[in-house]
């Protein structure tokens, strides 16, 4: 004698995230098995804000100081700094060659 089984659309669907949840806990228990020190990736973001007023047009830069830095003495020929200081003259050179405000 059989029994009658009735699945229902939710019982598919739950048993399908079901086993994509132990799929995907698979795969990062195999990932952190499978490496004993991750390579993490630094995220670097710049941001620029640009503003106009009566009194002219400011552009005030975020950027972290390391990258910054890095890239100022890169530019100018000097070694890239531990504690991220730079020189204004320096920081001056840097900016007047990449930064181009102009007018309509």
């Amino acid at each position: 004698m059989t029994i009658p089984v009735i699945i229902t659309r939710r019982a598919v669907k739950a048993r399908a995230r079901l086993r994509t949840r132990i799929l995907a806990t698979w795969a990062v228990v195999a990932t952190m098995a499978g490496s004993r020190v991750a390579n993490a990736h630094p995220i670097h973001t710049t941001l620029t804000v640009v503003t106009f007023d009566k009194t002219g047009t400011q552009l005030m830069l975020r950027a972290f100081a390391d990258d910054f830095s890095a890239s100022v003495a890169r530019y100018v020929g000097k070694p890239v700094p531990s504690d991220s200081v730079v020189a204004d003259a320096d920081v001056m050179r840097y900016v007047a060659a990449h930064v181009l405000v102009t007018s309509a």
